[in-house]
């Protein structure tokens, strides 16, 4: 359905722009920022901003199937609710393991990393993560389905489905 496709596209663009811009914001209130930044290029700034893109697509796909939205249109939002929040506990680990492999992997090979550490690491980051979007995907859900909510009482119904 194109609709569903326009709907995915355009809540993943949010979820990716609103989870960047609490990052920056938190960077910017702890003074980290111009830290951060310095060290960080052009490419790898966008290849990070794509990667999570990516990720909140691949879970906003998945949380918004037709069946969700239209039974999330229709009032009924616990099957929205409990994939919104499972999908975003995925973003929090894909977006922890994704880089923190890209990092690790080069000093694995080389032999200069302890393995038991980085495993120590991504398994507590990794309960984190988790939690972290877990928390995250439950506040998207929620505003998702208002908009929704709001999108439903100002439309047609005919121009909905």
């Amino acid at each position: 359905m194109a609709d569903r496709r326009l709907l995915v596209w355009t809540v993943a663009s949010f979820h990716a722009a609103g989870l960047t811009l609490a990052f920056v914001a938190l960077a910017h209130a702890g003074g980290a920022l111009s830290d951060l930044l310095a060290g960080l290029g052009t490419l790898a700034g966008f290849a990070g901003y794509g990667y999570l893109w990516a990720l909140s697509y691949l879970a906003t796909r998945w949380v918004l199937d037709d069946e969700t939205v239209a039974a999330a249109t229709d009032g009924a939002v616990r099957s929205a609710v409990l994939r919104g929040t499972v999908g975003g506990s995925l973003v929090g680990l894909g977006a922890l393991l994704g880089p923190l492999l890209l990092v690790v992997v080069p000093d694995l090979v080389a032999g200069s990393a302890n393995p038991g550490s980085i495993a120590l690491v991504a398994l507590i980051g990794s309960g984190v993560a988790l939690a972290v979007g877990a928390v995250v995907g439950l506040a998207f859900a929620l505003l998702d389905l208002a908009a929704l909510r709001i999108v439903g009482r100002i439309t047609p119904a005919r121009d909905r489905r």
